[in-house]
């Protein structure tokens, strides 16, 4: 596979060769891309690519770092080894940018998302927070329904570290709300099961009198 600088150049030589002057919007869409080194490391120099290049380009970048030099837009214009490498570094990525952070800025990220979700949640109404809840329940059933039983098990385990890990960061309040959330829950649930059975109840009922009637 070619290296970043073997493949830039040869952009570049491309260009002259075709007469056409980076930046200028009637040569195609032109992306300023980070070259040779990344952003993430520092990296100051730029360089000017047609969009498609620079997706290769940052698939190149995130090989030679080893790091993820990727942002997702990238994936619709590649294909085979570029696209296995694509896939690669943009989820690896995410692990490697997470297990890089120190203490300190994992919880500051994990407090930033967890009030933008608040946020998110108090912005919807009754009714959106119904379908998503119905949908996230659809899509846990589908995604249990894929698993083997040591996926379950070790999903369970984790789900229970997260949730130890979480409940530790607590304040009391935070805690003394979270119980009566959970309690409030639990209500909820038996009166929708005593609902749903009262309702099988009648339509047996209806049902047997259909047959003798």
């Amino acid at each position: 596979m070619l290296t970043q600088k073997e493949f830039v150049e040869g952009c570049l030589n491309y260009y002259r060769e075709a007469d056409l002057q980076p930046g200028n919007p009637e040569d195609g869409e032109w992306n300023v891309a980070h070259y040779p080194v990344p952003k993430c490391k520092e990296g100051t120099e730029t360089v000017l690519l047609l969009r498609e290049h620079h997706a290769v380009q940052g698939v190149l970048q995130s090989e030679e770092f080893q790091w993820r030099c990727l942002f997702g837009w990238e994936e619709k214009f590649l294909s085979g080894e570029l696209l296995e490498l694509f896939t690669k570094w943009f989820r690896e990525g995410v692990k490697l940018q997470w297990e890089a952070k120190t203490e300190e800025e994992k919880t500051l990220e994990s407090e930033k998302k967890r009030a933008k979700l608040l946020a998110y949640h108090a912005r919807m109404t009754v009714e959106e927070k119904t379908l998503r809840s119905e949908k996230q329940r659809v899509g846990a059933l589908t995604r249990e329904s894929r698993m083997t039983e040591k996926e379950k098990v070790l999903r369970a385990e984790k789900c229970r570290a997260n949730a130890l890990t979480q409940h530790a960061r607590m304040t009391e309040e935070e805690k003394t709300l979270w119980s009566e959330k959970q309690r409030s829950s639990a209500l909820t649930r038996e009166a929708r099961k005593r609902f749903e059975k009262e309702v099988d109840d009648l339509v047996a009922v209806w049902e047997m009198g259909l047959r003798w009637g």
